[in-house]
């Protein structure tokens, strides 16, 4: 299973990359970088 994650708009200080990456569909999931790791962990689960 492959999905692209992305640093969400509350926990950037500049979401400018990560939302331009979003906004072309090279990101499909956004989350809270401090969520992030945890959420690796639970898709190789």
């Amino acid at each position: 299973m492959e999905m692209m994650i992305g640093q969400d708009a509350g926990s950037s200080v500049v979401f400018g990359m990560p939302k331009a990456a979003f906004e072309i569909g090279a990101v499909e999931k956004q989350e809270a970088l401090s969520r992030i790791p945890q959420l690796l962990v639970d898709m190789l689960r």
